[in-house]
């Protein structure tokens, strides 16, 4: 539904303002600008995930004395746990440090989670959206790629392929379906389950709620957000966060961290099709990216703006090392389509109206339909 770049070029040779397609962040680029082999547009903001925390909780010596107390007394019941939710025992972390994997995750949450320790600084451990909304497809997906990317996944699955991503096996099949991995889909959607009881209300819980608890203090990580929240919790947060102010420690989100761009292009069907190709190439320019990043928080396309603000924020080497190989949910044309099913079938079972086993079942024979596989 998109005019290509080399359509617009051979029917609008005056219009052509933007020549510098070797400067955008080459994975990303290649990945959702482009259909077919050829680019049908170009990427306008470059997200990916990122983990915020309260650095000031993490570094204190008093909570890491008092981690080290509780997680001796609650070992024996985070080993039983960890089996079940499609995590290894043998990980659980001893020391409290930013998380890097999900086992590290899961214990620090709980720790900093009034329902698992009541002598915790913060009501919530870390924030999660539950709600009913296309926000389900990637948290999934992140949750599901440190096991879709693990020697194991791998050996299972095969390759990770575009344009299918970590949901799905190198010859196109879903990766999480029991017939392909066994067990393993349904362990992740009781981790997804398990983090949702570290907060209250998660099922009304999405991107504002998230703002809320973390930005004022209630919560002492967001470990599943994106780079594009860095303006608010960190450059804004003297004014609209007084709570955080000064207390936030970016990194990379545990495990695999998902991407999650946004495109522009020209529709064949646009009454004003020259006019559009210009517009989104004025978006390319310097001025306009760096504009949408103090503004809006939408993380440059291009190499040569985002060296141009580096000195700046030094916190762009955290986004620029999440973007090397990033998991990614499936870019097709049925997208939409899986993403309301996979949100559907996994509330339900957060709800406590399905089992994991019935949601999973459920969702893979509903996805097989959708995608022509039934």
């Amino acid at each position: 539904h998109c005019w290509t770049v080399d359509e617009l070029k051979a029917k609008y040779p005056d219009a052509e303002i933007f020549t510098a397609y070797d400067d955008f962040l080459k994975a990303i680029d290649e990945r959702y600008a482009h259909w077919n082999g050829k680019r049908i547009g170009y990427i306008v903001c470059a997200n990916v995930m990122a983990g915020f925390y309260r650095k000031d909780l993490f570094e204190d010596p008093k909570y890491k004395e008092m981690y080290k107390k509780w997680i001796g007394e609650h070992m024996d019941e985070l080993k039983k746990l960890y089996p079940e939710i499609g995590l290894d025992p043998n990980k659980i972390p001893t020391e409290l440090d930013y998380p890097k994997t999900l086992e590290d995750l899961v214990a620090v949450s709980r720790f900093f989670s009034k329902r698992y320790n009541p002598d915790s600084p913060t009501e919530i451990g870390n924030v999660i959206m539950a709600m009913r909304t296309h926000t389900i497809m990637w948290e999934f997906c992140w949750l599901f790629a440190q096991w879709r990317r693990s020697p194991e996944g791998m050996k299972t699955c095969g390759k990770i392929v575009k344009p299918y991503g970590d949901l799905f096996t190198e010859d196109g099949k879903i990766a999480f379906d029991p017939e392909v991995s066994g067990d393993i889909g349904v362990k992740i959607l009781k981790l997804f389950k398990e983090l949702t009881t570290h907060e209250p209300a998660p099922m009304q819980t999405e991107w504002s709620e998230c703002m809320d608890y973390f930005g004022h203090g209630k919560a002492a990580m967001w470990a599943g957000s994106w780079a594009s929240t860095f303006i608010d919790f960190v450059e804004k947060a003297p004014e609209e966060y007084p709570e955080i102010a000064g207390k936030v420690h970016v990194d990379l989100s545990p495990g695999v961290g998902c991407d999650g761009t946004w495109q522009v292009g020209v529709s064949r069907y646009s009454k004003h099709p020259k006019e559009a190709w210009l517009y989104c190439q004025f978006l390319m320019s310097p001025e306009s990216m760096i504009k949408s990043w103090e503004v809006a928080s939408s993380f440059p396309a291009r190499k040569s703006v985002i060296e141009k603000l580096l000195p700046r924020y030094p916190v762009f080497k955290v986004f620029l090392k999440a973007f090397e190989n990033p998991a990614f949910r499936p870019y097709i044309p049925e997208e939409p389509k899986l993403e309301d099913s996979i949100a559907k079938w996994v509330t339900d079972y957060v709800a406590g109206r399905i089992t994991a086993e019935e949601a999973i079942k459920g969702l893979v024979k509903e996805w097989k339909m959708i995608l022509g596989m039934a």
